[in-house]
């Protein structure tokens, strides 16, 4: 059975530093969303998220002990038409991607990016 793909909203960025510093601060680990990227795949515009994020390895640096950054990114979807007459005045929309196409998706998407990120994770 094929799992139903929903319809999201276009994620937004905010600032990196201060995002980083409040989910430090809420989860004990910081994170940030910093760039919002699309690329173009055979099925249309695949929109993911690059991230930041302290890692599990735990470093000394002059200033005392800190963790290790990863960088990666966060596959959201593909870019959609809003539906409706009026969409070009709605939001735009992001379809989310099965569990059964993932796969596929990530490695069509790692095979085109310049460097590989340390993690990949999907909405």
């Amino acid at each position: 059975m094929r799992e139903q793909t929903r319809l999201e909203n276009w994620p937004t960025i905010s600032d990196p530093f201060l995002d980083a510093v409040a989910t430090a601060e809420q989860s004990g680990t910081g994170s940030c969303n910093y760039a919002l990227r699309t690329e173009r795949l055979p099925e249309g515009n695949l929109v993911y998220l690059r991230q930041q994020r302290e890692g599990e390895r735990v470093v000394q640096t002059p200033l005392g002990f800190g963790r290790v950054c990863e960088k990666g990114i966060i596959i959201c979807g593909y870019e959609v038409k809003t539906p409706g007459f009026l969409g070009f005045l709605k939001a735009r929309k992001i379809r989310t991607i099965s569990e059964d196409q993932r796969e596929s998706i990530q490695a069509e998407l790692l095979a085109r990016l310049n460097k590989a990120p340390d993690y990949v994770e999907f909405w």
